[in-house]
């Protein structure tokens, strides 16, 4: 009897630790991040800010045979592809933004190419926050 309620309390910490883990990951602020590629409404980013590394994968080999540490892969939102376009650069790779990770996707209904762009498994949701970062 004591060893099945030892057995629940130590399967509720770890419970309760693994669900404070996944919200606690999701910084409250924003982040610098480096745009390593974009097409068709995705984009690759390393993170600049030393503090969010863990967010990031490390050893990820680009399609050129570059290697990168704290990079991760996102789809953006409209407003930041209206915000990309409006600049109407030739290349956004190189370029930094302050962003905030967001939980789940903001919006979806722009229409983007199909194409998929090659980059790390590590997934954010983000959208760009210029001045407003909070």
């Amino acid at each position: 009897k004591i060893l099945f309620i030892t057995s629940l309390l130590v399967s509720g910490l770890v419970f309760t630790n693994m669900s404070c883990t996944k919200e606690d990951s999701i910084p409250e602020g924003c982040i610098r991040v480096k745009m390593l590629g974009y097409l068709c409404g995705q984009a690759n980013f390393q993170i600049m800010d030393s503090k969010y590394y863990s967010l990031g994968e490390d050893g990820w080999v680009d399609g050129n045979g570059k290697k990168w540490d704290h990079v991760f892969k996102s789809i953006l939102t409209c407003n930041d592809l209206q915000m990309l376009d409006a600049m109407a650069r030739p290349t956004y790779e190189g370029l930094e933004f302050t962003v905030k990770i967001l939980e789940k996707p903001e919006d979806s209904s722009c229409a983007i190419c199909k194409a998929l762009l090659y980059g790390p498994n590590t997934w954010h949701y983000v959208k760009f926050q210029g001045d407003n970062c909070k």
